[in-house]
């Protein structure tokens, strides 16, 4: 396996929508059209993500990862799948309201954000 290419990836804006009474489960497939490989090969990047209110605000609503399994790449041959795995206990924890955020990728040379986020929590109904 190549080492995975970090400055490959765009930067993307994602917008999700989400309850505080569910497991956030969501995934995003990197696509690379000119190539025979359909798949971006995301194996050997890690990211992390952070939440919050406002972009200038101090407190971190929803921090994870790969280094938590909040973030993963998708197993074989998805690997160019990135999921969401935020579970139901933390998103309890998470106000309705909408939210800012982003995700850095990084390998062992560089480190860079790779997506920026619109997220609304809803409140959960069903608990």
């Amino acid at each position: 396996m190549a080492a995975a290419n970090v400055l490959a990836l765009p930067l993307a804006h994602v917008v999700f929508e989400v309850s505080n009474n569910e497991v956030w489960v969501d995934s995003l497939r990197y696509v690379v059209e000119e190539d025979e490989r359909p798949q971006l090969d995301l194996r050997g990047i890690a990211f992390e993500m952070q939440l919050r209110r406002r972009p200038q605000d101090n407190e971190v609503v929803l921090q994870g990862g790969t280094d938590d399994g909040m973030l993963s790449v998708g197993a074989a041959p998805n690997w160019g799948h990135l999921i969401w795995y935020v579970p139901e206990v933390k998103m309890r924890r998470i106000w309705p309201g909408q939210y800012v955020g982003d995700v850095r990728a990084s390998n062992a040379r560089f480190e860079r954000v790779c997506l920026t986020l619109d997220v609304t929590v809803l409140e959960g109904i069903t608990r």
